[in-house]
Formats: C-alpha cells, structure tokens, sequence
C-alpha cells in the first residue's frame, strides 16, 4: 500500500464495526415494531434506551471513518477512484454491506414511525369517543385550534 494510503489501515474495521452497530439497530427497530403493536410500554422504553445506547456508540465509529475517508477526497466515489485497486477491492464490498444496511434501518426506522403515527391516531379517536367528542361536533378558532361544541355527551358522564 502506498504511503499516501498508509493511514487506512484502521478502516476496515471501522467499516465492520459500523456494520455490526447498523446491523444490532436494524433487529432493535425489528423488534420495537413487534412491541409497537402491543401494550407493552415497558419493553418499548426498553427498546427505546438500548437504541439510544447503539447510535451513541455508532456515531464516534461513523465520525472516525468519514475523517478518515475525507482526509483522501471530497467524495466516497472520488476516494474509490483513487484507492489502488487491492485496497478498493477491500474497501469496496464493506462499504457496500455499510450502505445496504443503513438503508435497511432508515426503511424500517419509517415503517416503525407510521406504525407509532397510526396508533396515535387510534388512540386519540378512542380518547375522543370516550369523552363524547365525535369529528361532525368540532368547530376550529381563528387560531387553527380545534375546539369541541358539544362534549356533554361523553361516555364518562354516565
């Protein structure tokens, strides 16, 4: 290896140790969307703390890599332009292995937040009803705000 490369030699097992991180969080959000669909929020504050522990550990990991990588070029396909191809052979499938799993956390990271969104949702049309708020009964202020005309007739007063 050139020296001009020399400094690299930590990478690979940056790029490694990024996946494993990336990998741990994809099966962490994999099962906050099987808690997500139950009551159980003690698993959920749980999943939420380990997830918190993960990125902490992740982010340093991600920061070594990137200084690393932008000490050579501007860009990711300008550094693999200038590797040797030896080292680019390396490189190459870590990184792609990288990027095919930060995707895989960004898609199920969103699945998980439309999940959570309509089960808010669920739960604020339930609360509605049990105070007798129905959609047709609520008015908006000049504000934007919604308020509710006619809540004398919730299921709580009963």
């Amino acid at each position: 290896m050139p020296n001009r490369f020399q400094n690299l030699t930590e990478l690979p097992a940056l790029l490694r140790q990024g996946c494993s991180y990336l990998q741990q969080l994809s099966d962490l959000l994999d099962r906050e969307r099987d808690v997500l669909t139950k009551p159980d929020n003690a698993e959920l504050e749980r999943i939420m703390a380990d997830k918190q522990t993960l990125l902490g550990q992740f982010d340093p990991c991600k920061q070594q890599w990137s200084q690393l990588i932008s000490s050579h070029a501007a860009s990711i396909d300008d550094f693999f332009t200038l590797l040797p191809d030896a080292l680019k052979q390396h490189l190459l499938p870590l990184w792609q292995e990288l990027e095919r799993l930060n995707q895989q956390v960004k898609q199920a990271n969103q699945r998980n937040g439309q999940i959570a969104n309509g089960r808010q949702r669920q739960l604020g049309q339930l609360l509605s009803l049990m105070q007798g708020q129905r959609k047709q009964d609520q008015l908006y202020t000049d504000g934007g705000n919604s308020n509710n005309y006619r809540a004398q007739n919730r299921l709580g007063k009963a």
